[in-house]
């Protein structure tokens, strides 16, 4: 974030820390369509933010429909694969899901 002035800075700084961060969000997003196409749900892109909070990483993973409780807890641990190997200092990995059809 860029700002054209001294005042703010705090602000600045809370709101881009709390901003997806790209590389953790496509790596999340590439293991939650693993899991998908090996449990044959049809293919529809997925979208997985990942952000930090507190310490830890806040994943938010929109799924092309409702998930049952298998998948989503297969798809977690998937998920938090990667991003432990990418951040092993975050204090822990929240991972919640979130399907499209009901918003």
């Amino acid at each position: 974030e860029v700002l054209g002035r001294t005042s703010g800075v705090v602000e600045a700084c809370e709101r881009a820390a709390a901003q997806p961060l790209p590389r953790h969000s496509e790596r999340a997003a590439r293991a939650l369509q693993e899991v998908l196409e090996r449990h044959h749900v049809p293919p529809t892109p997925v979208r997985v933010d990942v952000a930090r909070a507190n310490g830890g990483l806040v994943v938010r993973a929109y799924s092309p429909r409702p998930l049952d409780h298998s998948i989503r807890s297969m798809a977690s641990v998937r998920i938090a694969v990667p991003l432990r190997e990418i951040d092993t200092h975050a204090a822990g990995i929240d991972v919640s899901f979130t399907s499209r059809d009901s918003g």
